[in-house]
C-alpha cells in the first residue's frame, strides 16, 4: 500500500534467483542455484503459493560456474514472447508464449570461449574457490538479453579481465533476429561506463559506473586483492540510444 505495507505474500521458490520477469499473473525465473534442474520455470499464483506452470531447459554444471558472476542470466519477455539464453552458448532461445511454438537462433562471435573446468562446484575449499574466481572472470559469457522497441541486444563477455583484455559485445538484432550492428565496449571503457547495462527503455540502455578495476601483474585472481570499491569514489550514469539504420 502507498504507507509500505505489503498487500500478499507468495512462497515455493526454492532455488536461487538470477533473473525474474512478470508477464499475465505468471512469474518467469531464471535459476543459477540447482545444476541438472530447470534453467526456466514459470510459476502461477495458487493462493499464497507460487507453483510451477512450465519449464524449459536445464541448468548444467558449466552455466552454474559461469552465472556466479552478478547480472548473469540472459532472459526477457517482451509482448508474447519468452527469450532466453544459455550462459556458456551463443544462442538466442525463444517461446510463444500464446501459442507454445519453441525456436532458437545461433549467432555469431569469433572471440566466444569456454573452457572445461576441473573443481568441483559443491568444493570449499580455497583453491576451488579461487578456481571458480578465475573460471568467471577468464571465460566467455552471455550475460544480458535486453528488448528495446525496435531492437533486441544480447551483451556479451570475454577475455580475461585480470590483464586488461576483458570486454564487452553488444549484438543487436531486430526482431526477426536478422544481425544489425555490434558495440564493442574495451575494458578501459568498462570501467569508465560500468559493469554493464542497469536498465532499458524505449531504444536506450542505460550504464552505471560501478565497476572495480580487477586488472592484475599476474594476469589471474590474487586472494585478498578484493573487488571493494573506494570510499568516495564517484558514480556515474551513461546513457547510450540505438538509432535506426539510415
Amino acid at each position: 500500500t502507498s504507507d509500505g505495507i505489503p498487500v500478499q505474500e507468495l512462497t515455493g521458490i526454492k532455488f536461487s534467483v538470477g533473473n525474474f520477469r512478470f508477464s499475465k499473473n505468471l512469474l518467469f525465473t531464471y535459476n543459477v542455484g540447482i545444476p541438472n534442474q530447470s534453467l526456466i520455470r514459470v510459476m502461477g499464483v495458487e493462493g499464497t503459493k507460487l507453483a510451477e506452470n512450465e519449464t524449459y531447459d536445464l541448468l548444467t554444471d558449466k552455466q552454474l560456474k559461469l552465472s556466479r558472476l552478478s547480472g548473469t542470466a540472459p532472459m526477457a519477455i517482451k509482448g508474447d514472447l519468452l527469450y532466453y539464453g544459455r550462459i556458456d552458448e551463443t544462442r538466442i532461445y525463444w517461446v510463444n508464449l500464446k501459442t507454445g511454438k519453441k525456436g532458437n537462433e545461433r549467432f555469431r562471435d569469433e572471440r566466444f570461449e569456454v573452457k572445461k573446468s576441473n573443481f568441483s562446484i559443491n568444493d570449499r575449499a580455497p583453491k576451488a574457490e579461487n578456481e571458480w574466481i578465475n573460471y568467471m572472470f577468464v571465460n566467455s559469457s552471455m550475460r544480458r538479453i535486453i528488448p528495446l522497441d525496435d531492437f533486441l541486444l544480447v551483451e556479451v563477455q570475454h577475455g580475461n579481465m585480470f590483464d586488461g583484455t576483458r570486454s564487452t559485445v553488444l549484438h543487436i538484432f531486430d526482431y526477426g533476429f536478422k544481425k544489425l550492428d555490434e558495440i564493442h565496449l574495451a575494458h578501459t571503457e568498462l570501467l569508465n561506463y560500468g559493469g554493464g547495462i542497469v536498465a532499458a527503455a524505449g531504444n536506450e540502455i542505460v550504464f552505471l559506473q560501478n565497476f572495480a578495476d580487477a586488472t592484475t601483474k599476474s594476469g589471474h585472481y590474487e586472494p585478498g586483492m578484493g573487488f571493494i570499491q573506494q570510499e568516495g569514489r564517484g558514480k556515474k550514469v551513461t546513457i547510450f540510444e540505438i538509432n535506426k539504420a539510415n
